[in-house]
C-alpha cells in the first residue's frame, strides 16, 4: 500500500493541468469513457472546479474496480484500474490484475436464482438490467480505444475482448446475433512490429483497428485527427471510422 500511495500522491495536486486532449476527449459526443489512468486529469478538464470541491473515490469497493466512477458535468468517468484517491485499488503486477479478472469474471457469469441463465447472457438478451460495471459496456456498447497500449498484464481487459470473441465465433449458447457492438482500436505512430503483431491479433478478436500515421511528426495532432474522426462517427456524418 506504501508504495501505491506513493505512485498516486502526486495525482492529488491540483496545480497539475489538464492537456488539450483531455479537454477534447470529454467533449466527445459520450456518456461514459473508460481510462486505466489513475489521475483525474479527465475530470479536471471538463470540470475546472473538480479539486476544489475535495474528491471523494468513486466506489466503496476497496482493491477492485468494477463500479467505480467518477461524475462530472454530465459525463461518468470510470477509472477501471483503479484511482488516486484510493491507493489500495491502484492495479500494480500481475496479481492484482489476476485478482480484478477473477472478480469480472465471477460476475458477469454467476448463475442468478429463479433465472434460466448467468448474468452476462440474461444481460444480453435483454431479460436483466446493467449490472453497473464497466465490464458490461464491452458486450453492449461501442468501444473506442485511443491512446491505449493494452499491455499483456492487464488480463481483465483481454479476456474481455476473448470472451466476446468466443461467444461470436462460437456463437456459445446463441449468444452471436445478440452482440451488435462494434469495438475500434486507434494506434498513431508507426507501423513496427510490435504493433503489427498486436494488430493481428486483436482483428482475430474481432477488433477493429485503424492505423493513423503521425502528421509532421506532432502525436497531439494524430490523437486530435482520431478524436475528429470518432466525432463525427458519432454524430452520423460518417458511416465507418476508417
Amino acid at each position: 500500500r506504501r508504495i501505491k500511495t506513493c505512485v498516486v500522491s502526486s495525482m492529488l495536486n491540483p496545480k497539475s493541468q489538464p492537456q488539450v486532449l483531455h479537454r477534447c476527449l470529454m467533449e466527445l459526443p459520450v456518456k461514459e469513457i473508460l481510462t486505466t489512468n489513475y489521475d483525474y486529469m479527465l475530470e479536471y478538464a471538463w470540470d475546472p472546479g473538480f479539486f476544489q470541491r475535495g474528491i471523494r473515490a468513486g466506489s466503496d469497493e476497496i482493491r477492485y474496480s468494477l463500479y467505480r466512477k467518477q461524475i462530472v458535468g454530465g459525463k461518468i468517468v470510470r477509472h477501471i484500474h483503479g484511482e488516486a484517491k484510493a491507493p489500495s485499488s491502484v492495479c500494480l503486477g500481475f496479481e492484482h490484475y489476476a485478482g480484478a479478472l477473477a472478480k469480472l469474471r465471477g460476475m458477469l457469469l454467476a448463475h442468478e436464482p429463479g433465472v434460466r441463465d448467468v448474468v452476462l447472457f440474461n444481460l444480453l438478451r435483454g431479460e436483466r438490467k446493467s449490472t453497473g460495471s464497466f465490464a458490461d459496456l464491452f458486450f453492449t456498447h461501442d468501444l473506442f480505444f485511443v491512446g491505449y497500449g493494452l499491455d499483456r498484464v492487464e488480463v481483465d481487459v483481454w479476456w474481455l475482448l476473448t470472451y466476446r470473441a468466443f461467444l461470436m465465433n462460437a456463437n456459445y449458447r446463441g449468444m452471436a446475433s445478440f452482440i451488435k457492438n462494434r469495438i475500434v482500436f486507434y494506434h498513431v505512430g508507426e507501423e513496427r512490429e510490435s504493433f503489427l503483431q498486436l494488430h493481428s491479433l486483436l482483428e482475430s478478436l474481432n477488433v477493429e483497428v485503424v492505423f493513423q500515421q503521425v502528421p509532421a511528426g506532432s502525436y497531439e495532432r494524430g490523437y486530435l485527427n482520431v478524436l475528429e474522426k470518432i466525432r463525427q462517427h458519432l454524430r452520423g456524418n460518417e458511416s465507418f471510422v476508417k
